[in-house]
């Protein structure tokens, strides 16, 4: 979806996220490009179809927060996920708050 369409402007994210197929066990990798309260773009290792629909944790160290996401859009293994979920402002914000954290632990301990 063009920025344009978007409902909402959508702020660069880059950090680890988890995401699974709808009542679905297993857990696999995704990188968050961007994010806002009502989507994100995310890569994968595979290819999805407009319309899957994803469970997604942004903080791949606290799987209970989940949202609910439908494909919008495909790009091979980048694709554009509409959330479904209501009032996920709180698991945004804590999500993007422990990626801060750890980029900054890790400045630290590389220095």
């Amino acid at each position: 979806m063009e920025e344009k369409n978007r409902k909402k402007t959508r702020f660069l994210a880059n950090f680890d996220g988890l995401y699974r197929f709808s009542k679905t066990k297993e857990w696999l990798d995704c990188y968050i490009y961007d994010i806002s309260e009502t989507g994100t773009l995310i890569r994968m290792k595979q290819t999805l179809v407009i319309g899957d629909i994803l469970e997604i944790c942004l903080d791949s160290e606290n799987t209970k927060d989940i949202i609910i996401g439908k494909v919008a859009n495909v790009k091979g293994q980048v694709a554009g996920i509409e959330f479904t979920s209501k009032n996920i402002q709180p698991i945004i914000d804590k999500a993007i708050d422990s990626a801060f954290n750890k980029t900054r632990t890790e400045k630290k301990n590389s220095n």
